[in-house]
């Protein structure tokens, strides 16, 4: 069996990804001043921010997890959360 490492530099983006879930999931509570999921250049509001936001960001968490864990799912879902942004 083989030992796999992620190594420093996929550690920082599997933190930094986490860190934008967790903005995901904050953004229906209106935190900040203008805070909206923007999706494709338009920022949502109301119900549509309250579902969309937290949707990516288990999006997003799963590919953190992906990353930190060395799966084969972490690219392709990487690529995905990245066309959105």
């Amino acid at each position: 069996m083989q030992n796999k490492s992620c190594g420093t530099t996929l550690t920082i983006f599997a933190v930094l990804f986490a860190l934008v879930a967790i903005s995901n999931f904050l953004k229906p509570f209106h935190l900040f001043p203008n805070d909206g999921f923007v999706l494709l250049g338009t920022k949502l509001t109301g119900i549509a921010n309250a579902v969309v936001a937290p949707l990516f960001g288990i999006i997003i968490m799963l590919c953190a997890y992906g990353i930190w864990a060395m799966r084969k799912f972490a690219l392709p879902l990487a690529y995905v959360c990245v066309a959105n942004y």
